[in-house]
């Protein structure tokens, strides 16, 4: 290892710690800004209570459930549907093979 990459490496190093050390200074110096001064006794005792104060309940009627449906006749089963046969003159050039079926190229 070189000398200059050992530079490198610590003058990397160097700036990565003063970086992260100065959001570190930053974060703290935000935290004590923030934080409540206490100033005096802590209150102990409970604050009474005042009807205004407490929170209500307000119950709600459901939705009703949906009536029921009794099934009582089932409609007959369906019929097969009518088979139709259509028939189409082919006009093409009279030899049609057996995948063609009548039809022409048209």
């Amino acid at each position: 290892m070189t000398i200059h990459r050992a530079g490198a490496t610590i003058a990397g190093l160097a700036t990565a710690l003063t970086i992260a050390g100065a959001f570190v200074a930053q974060g703290y110096v935000a935290a004590q800004k923030s934080a409540p001064r206490s100033t005096g006794a802590v209150q102990t005792s409970a604050a009474a209570t005042d009807p205004a104060q407490q929170t209500e309940t307000v119950y709600v009627n459901p939705v009703p459930s949906a009536s029921v449906v009794h099934v009582v006749q089932t409609a007959p089963p369906l019929a097969a549907p009518p088979v139709i046969h259509q028939i189409v003159a082919g006009g093409g050039s009279g030899d049609d093979g057996p995948g063609s079926a009548g039809q022409s190229d048209d």
